[in-house]
């Protein structure tokens, strides 16, 4: 219920298996006294996605959708997390890493305490991060930094979003089914966005025809 949105949430190296979709976070906007808003208490480190061919929902028509899932939230942070689709049934190559309208998070390697070198994944999937909004003036920021995007039909597909970046990551492309008539797919597809920065990043073809 939307009345009911909004909790402290600490995760360390959990494991989210076969679920239709593991995480939710709907509409909850915290204000300080002087109405800015103050970020979601929502963190995820060194945790595995995954969802392999034992996802019950494929034989009930009930497609895989997506490993995380935020509408109207600001400041969920996830730190050096695996995404994977490896469902070769009725789900393969479908769903998110993550899905989001109008939400702010950051995607980013280890925090200090863990191992510094574990950069996040996403694998497997119809968009490893699908970003989309209203292009509303005050949307938060989406970052991705130091993540590894590899068997997606999109890296990160960003629709009508402010403020979204893309900083040292990986994007090798070629291994996934096509999206409309992109037959080698796509690292970064953005759509009416504004105020973004995409710097530093490595597009790799999986043959030499990328």
């Amino acid at each position: 219920s939307l009345a009911n949105t909004g909790a402290i949430i600490n995760v360390n190296g959990c494991h989210f298996i076969n679920n239709h979709k593991s995480v939710e976070l709907q509409l909850y906007h915290h204000l300080d006294a002087n109405y800015n808003p103050i970020p979601y208490k929502a963190t995820f480190r060194n945790c595995d996605f995954m969802v392999d061919n034992n996802y019950r929902g494929d034989a009930l028509d009930y497609n895989f959708d997506a490993h995380a899932s935020m509408g109207e939230v600001e400041g969920v942070r996830f730190y050096g997390c695996k995404f994977y689709n490896n469902n070769t049934g009725g789900s393969k190559g479908a769903g998110y890493g993550i899905n989001s309208y109008n939400a702010g998070y950051s995607v980013q390697p280890s925090p200090p305490g863990f191992n510094p070198s574990d950069r996040s994944v996403f694998n497997g999937f119809r968009a490893g991060i699908l970003a989309e909004g209203d292009n509303f003036a005050m949307q938060p920021n989406v970052m991705v930094r130091k993540a590894d995007f590899d068997i997606n039909s999109i890296g990160i597909w960003a629709k009508n979003v402010n403020n979204f970046s893309s900083f040292e990551n990986s994007y090798t492309i070629g291994h996934a089914p096509m999206v409309g008539s992109c037959y080698n797919n796509i690292g970064i597809y953005s759509i009416n966005c504004h105020q973004f920065a995409i710097e530093e990043n490595t597009f790799t073809g999986a043959n030499s025809n990328v």
